[in-house]
């Protein structure tokens, strides 16, 4: 059973990634809404589909501490998602994924958005999208699209 959350925000890895696979439609199905912070939108350099909602968070302290670790649009997603008391981020980078752990956030990742839908009954199966992922420049291992797979017996 999937949280009903009170904020969606993505990363630009996200939007990028599902975009390239004419799959960036998942998210408004999923979710309605998805936000975003103007430092996303500038780094997904084009234009926002229309479910898509620019918001800024409001620590600019928070902000500010996270810039040395972290690039600004992840922090920015990073401060955005701490200011909601239900939130879930999706971010693919590492660090940032590591940084979310640290702050308690709800994140996932782009497979995880993808593995949702198909749990929510929207996608028939994965392993067309994942074949499709492995085309583009995006990385995951090996053995995380087997689990995923497997999780979605596949």
């Amino acid at each position: 059973m999937l949280k009903n959350y009170e904020l969606i925000i993505a990363d630009t890895s996200c939007l990028i990634l599902l975009q390239e696979i004419n799959e960036i439609h998942l998210l408004n199905q999923l979710f309605s809404i998805v936000h975003i912070t103007p430092e996303i939108a500038d780094e997904f350099k084009s234009p926002l589909p229309s479910f898509i909602r620019i918001s800024k968070p409001e620590n600019t302290k928070l902000v500010q501490q996270l810039t040395k670790k972290i690039d600004l649009g992840e922090v920015s997603a990073l401060a955005l998602a701490k200011e909601s008391n239900s939130a879930l981020l999706i971010i693919d980078d590492l660090k940032g994924r590591m940084l979310a752990k640290e702050m308690g956030l709800n994140f996932t990742g782009t497979l995880g958005i993808i593995v949702m839908a198909k749990d929510k009954g929207i996608l028939k199966k994965i392993k067309p999208i994942f074949n499709k992922i492995q085309k583009t420049n995006f990385r995951a291992s090996k053995s995380l699209y087997i689990q995923l797979l497997n999780h979605c017996g596949e």
